[in-house]
């Protein structure tokens, strides 16, 4: 996969990536490399196209990385294993909704207050159920998180229901009482 950073100012850059990518939990790796980094996703978008190869773009804050973000190795993060992330703090969400598109994915739109690792350690729980994100709107707003997220199965298959309801049973269990989806 290849990278590119586009520097800003104040700590404010764009990522790039393209290609393909051997480990199937590579966004999720990313992710929480960034924010081992200290550097927040502020917004983006990235999708699966159909030879297989990822198109994204992310505006990220790095008022706070350490270190020059023009010398991390961004391929290196993707290839990293994620098992650590599933005895992280886990992610708190305010309200989700799932709903199945007319391709058979899964589509989750969260709302949820801004913390920082939130994208990689919601991955990780959500892959540990045989989902991967084929395509991802990120967009955090006046410290709120609103993405939208759309998964497929192992190999790129269709989802089942059980498969969806699990997805239900374990973002509930990250959401406080009032914020609880109902079915759709």
């Amino acid at each position: 996969m290849d990278f590119f950073v586009r520097l800003g100012t104040s700590g404010q850059h764009h990522l790039e990536l393209n290609g393909s990518c051997r480990n199937p939990h590579w966004i999720t790796a990313l992710f929480q490399g960034l924010s081992d980094h200290r550097i927040s996703i502020v917004s983006g978008h990235v999708t699966l196209g159909p030879q297989h190869e990822w198109h994204g773009r992310f505006h990220l804050d790095c008022a706070e990385c350490r270190i020059d973000v023009s010398r991390i190795d961004y391929s290196g993060m993707t290839e990293r294993t994620t098992s650590a992330l599933l005895v992280s703090e886990a992610p708190l969400l305010s309200t989700f909704s799932v709903t199945r598109r007319a391709d058979q994915s899964l589509e989750l739109r969260i709302d949820a207050p801004d913390q920082r690792g939130f994208l990689g350690r919601i991955l990780a729980r959500i892959s540990g159920l045989g989902l991967f994100p084929v395509s991802m709107d990120i967009g955090t707003v006046n410290g709120r998180i609103n993405d939208r997220l759309v998964f497929r199965g192992i190999g790129g298959m269709a989802p089942g229901e059980p498969v969806a309801k699990a997805l239900d049973t374990l973002l509930n269990r990250f959401t406080p009482q009032q914020g609880r989806a109902v079915p759709a």
